[in-house]
């Protein structure tokens, strides 16, 4: 699934896109080293370079595209094999950027609430169910929850959706979502 989130006037996509690619990389470098088991992955230490990284900012750009605030884009990159985001001249995999916002709302909570990237809190809970294996890294195991719609539609609050009936609709064949 090609991803187009829209225009880039300030040429911050190669900024997110190489961001992408050092976090997806220590993330990478840290699971050869732990047992992948339920919470095993590791807090960084505070005065960790990465946490300070203005390349951060970018990633609010990119956030606050309107592609994000749609409702329907969360079932059409759920529900993809892949997906590619196009940035104005930019790409890079949607898998690296679920992985990214997952590492930040888990392991750099103050700095993903600083960059107040809650927009994309339905499609983390949607990755989350498609990556199971992942996410417990990041997760104690009493705190995971089985996905439901009740709980979808609760994160989906923030979406900007023109027909009040997709307030449901566009989340129905989530995984979890008729149960």
């Amino acid at each position: 699934v090609l991803i187009y989130v829209g225009s880039d006037d300030d040429d911050n996509g190669p900024q997110v896109c190489s961001l992408l690619d050092d976090v997806n990389r220590m993330i990478d470098e840290t699971c050869e080293h732990i047992d992948m088991s339920w919470n095993s992955y590791p807090y960084l230490e505070k005065d960790d370079p990465i946490l300070s990284d203005t390349r951060w900012k970018s990633l609010t750009h990119l956030s606050c595209q309107d592609w994000f605030k749609r409702g329907w884009t969360v079932q059409e990159a759920a529900l993809a094999q892949h997906g590619q985001v196009i940035w104005n001249q930019t790409t890079f995999s949607w898998e690296k950027l679920m992985r990214t916002d997952l590492w930040l709302v888990r392991r750099a909570s103050d700095l993903h609430h600083e960059l107040n990237l809650g927009i994309m809190a339905c499609h983390n809970e949607a990755y989350k169910q498609r990556k199971k294996a992942f996410a417990r890294i990041f997760s104690q195991k009493l705190s995971w929850s089985a996905p439901s719609l009740l709980r979808t539609l609760n994160t989906a609050r923030a979406l900007e959706l023109s027909d009040a009936r997709d307030r449901i609709y566009a989340f129905m064949e989530l995984p979890g979502s008729s149960e």
